[in-house]
């Protein structure tokens, strides 16, 4: 357990030094994270799990990024409410999947590449 601007949330210790842009959002269950701020914890049946470590490096992300979630509906809106730049959001109800892609514009030639080949 941790805090991100002062909201209560939960965050892995040990990130790979990657920069992906591709994001699978499922994970951890809540009854997997360890600790209590304030004496506050999600783990409980009645609580949702909160990541927030995709924030914490969101401005080392390229443009096109895609994040993905198997549900975490709420989490994704808390990412969504929290992140600096410009991303859009879709929601397949009838599958309950979340998906946020960094839309801005391309950094250079590399990713503008990398962009074009994503729209084909």
């Amino acid at each position: 357990m941790t805090t991100y601007i002062g909201r209560y949330a939960h965050h892995y210790t040990n990130h790979p030094v990657v920069n992906p842009d591709f994001i699978f959002l499922d994970g951890p269950n809540n009854f997997y994270v360890t600790g209590k701020v304030e004496k506050f914890t999600v783990n409980n049946f009645s609580m949702q799990p909160m990541g927030c470590d995709i924030l914490k490096f969101e401005n080392y992300l390229l443009p096109g990024t895609i994040i993905l979630a198997d549900g975490r509906s709420a989490n994704m809106r808390f990412l969504q409410t929290n992140f600096i730049r410009r991303w859009r959001m879709l929601r397949l109800y009838d599958s309950d999947l979340n998906i946020l892609i960094l839309d801005e514009e391309p950094l250079g030639l590399w990713n503008k590449e990398q962009l074009d080949f994503y729209d084909k």
